[in-house]
């Protein structure tokens, strides 16, 4: 297989991911007049996390709805987001976003949005999740994701932003470190140049390192690796997030919020305890993610479950009630199945790219907004967060993205790298024999379920850190079978990359906060780890530090 010439293409903002918050902050940089290029894997609004969530997000709103709960406050939101992430979010960023959520539930019924109703409102109605002290979430009239980015996608196009589908995002571009594009190749092998002034990161998440997940195909870390790669700083690589409830790997979870708030659900282990009073987390507001995910890991690690599952026992469940669960069961509970196996699977990652408020990665001309950046969730993220942040931080992303093409203008690329990266392809796909991606890509998301899943320890994760080297080695040596098999090479690249991120800075923390859970060190410690662990390239290796948490709103309690 011989590679053609590049396809050069020149805009004024480059994104990269076709996710909510890429869709956002297209549309916002399109509002600037700027030339706006929206590059993603998948087809745009299709094969996103954003698409497949639960459809919704987290909003104090007070001007624009006459039943909102006027106790409710955005420092209230605040404080419920900076608890659930045990100290550790960046607070400003966190502000930033709680403050501005409620301008996003009229900016995107402005984009065609429609929201569930009730008789208080016409257009909107709230509703309360675990960790969140108030009715503050937000639902799509379908509750689920396509009810905000296929009207964003149309949106969007309406607005003359265009669209490159079918791209992966290789590396990004830098001349005299500052970002000036990225190249791309498609399913045909067919290599892209971008020139633009300024690039924004909206590519999602990581799921798709672990054997177990949720996520949308294609999550595999692509994001971070080029952030990494390109000598931006990340944080908080540690945190990931496990979503209680999934059925089997590679499913959508059920979510796990409607089955224990009033409806007489349990979860069981295989002595029959139910799993939600045995730890203590029959409250709401202790009932979030981190906490159930271990409880039910904790379970199984001690050989109370059902091979790697405990059962969610619906049959106490009155039948009007089952009536409004219908939707998010298996069609076998339509035949009367009331009792399911279920296992907690990776769903969200908290840590990423470092941003500050503007969206501003650490290298100039670079922003990032949604799950590929760090600081609003810290070492936890409540439910209907993750797309509050797409949408605010898309937002600024979009409008600082734009201010900075406008200032800059047009920037000469490096002609060299280009022509040193497609050598670099071209050799791959002239070899003819070596290892095959598709058996690193499953020994990797093994090692990383068995052994920085979560339940972590330092032996597990030293050896898997060994292991991620020896995958990295054989990695040099991979075979390319067709043109198709160029991009899976380069997302293994990139998982092996966030893999190793994840775990060193998982054998760094030595405590217990949120979603990290050491049954070496079981405890949260305060006095050492309020503090947020950076990773960077340099010279070649991967460089960890640490830095305190700035506490410039909210103080844990003494």
């Amino acid at each position: 297989m011989k590679l053609g010439l590049p396809i050069n293409i020149t805009t004024d903002v480059l994104i990269i991911g076709g996710g909510g918050a890429g869709l956002r902050a297209a549309i916002e940089a399109k509002r600037h007049d700027m030339n706006v290029l929206l590059v993603s894997r998948s087809r745009v609004g299709y094969g996103s996390n954003t698409t497949i969530s639960g459809g919704s997000f987290a909003a104090v709103v007070k001007s624009l709805y006459s039943g909102q709960d006027f106790s409710d406050s955005c420092a209230q939101h605040l404080q419920d987001t900076v608890v659930g992430g045990c100290f550790l979010s960046d607070q400003v960023l966190a502000e930033t976003m709680v403050k501005g959520a409620e301008q996003q539930v009229n900016d995107l019924r402005h984009f065609g949005v429609s929201y569930t109703t009730a008789q208080a409102s016409s257009w909107i109605t709230l509703s309360v999740e675990p960790g969140h002290s108030h009715s503050r979430m937000v639902y799509g009239h379908n509750a689920f994701g396509t009810d905000f980015t296929f009207p964003l996608r149309q949106y969007a196009l309406k607005q003359g932003i265009e669209f490159q589908e079918g791209i992966l995002i290789t590396n990004l571009l830098l001349k005299r470190q500052y970002v000036v594009g990225a190249m791309g190749i498609d399913i045909h092998g067919q290599v892209f140049v971008f020139a633009a002034p300024a690039v924004i990161l909206a590519s999602g998440g990581l799921g798709s390192v672990y054997l177990w997940n949720d996520n949308a195909t294609g999550s595999t870390g692509d994001g971070y690796a080029l952030a990494y790669e390109s000598g931006a700083v990340l944080q908080d690589m540690e945190f990931v997030q496990f979503y209680p409830l999934s059925l089997s790997a590679g499913t959508p979870a059920l979510f796990y919020e409607c089955f224990f708030l009033e409806t007489g659900s349990k979860l069981l282990n295989r002595n029959g305890e139910d799993i939600v009073n045995k730890y203590s987390l029959s409250d709401p507001m202790l009932l979030t993610r981190d906490r159930l995910s271990r409880a039910i890991a904790l379970e199984l690690d001690r050989g109370l479950g059902f091979e790697d599952k405990v059962i969610l026992d619906l049959t106490a469940v009155e039948e009007s009630k089952m009536e409004s669960l219908q939707p998010i069961l298996p069609k076998s509970a339509l035949q009367g199945e009331r009792r399911f196996l279920v296992a907690p699977t990776a769903h969200f990652h908290m840590g990423g790219v470092r941003i500050n408020e503007k969206a501003e990665a650490s290298i100039s001309n670079l922003y990032a907004a949604g799950e590929v950046c760090a600081g609003v969730h810290g070492a936890n993220r409540l439910a209907g967060n993750a797309l509050t942040e797409a949408w605010v931080f898309g937002t600024i992303a979009g409008q600082e993205a734009a201010r900075r093409a406008h200032e800059t203008g047009a920037v000469p690329l490096p002609t060299d790298i280009i022509a040193d990266n497609i050598r670099g392809w071209q050799e791959l796909t002239f070899r003819r024999e070596g290892e095959k991606t598709e058996s690193l890509y499953q020994l990797l998301k093994e090692i990383m379920w068995r052994k920085a899943g979560i339940i972590r320890d330092a032996d597990g994760l030293n050896q898997a850190i060994d292991e991620i080297n020896n995958l990295k080695e054989r990695y040099r040596h991979v075979f390319v079978p067709d043109e198709r098999g160029l991009q899976f090479a380069v997302k293994l690249g990139n998982m092996l990359t966030a893999s190793e991120m994840i775990c060193r800075a998982a054998l760094c923390r030595s405590e217990s906060r949120g979603a990290h859970y050491r049954q070496d060190y079981p405890d949260t410690n305060n006095d050492h780890w309020l503090c947020n662990i950076l990773t960077t390239k340099e010279d070649g290796r991967m460089v960890l530090s640490t830095e305190p948490v700035k506490l410039s709103r909210l103080s844990p309690p003494a």
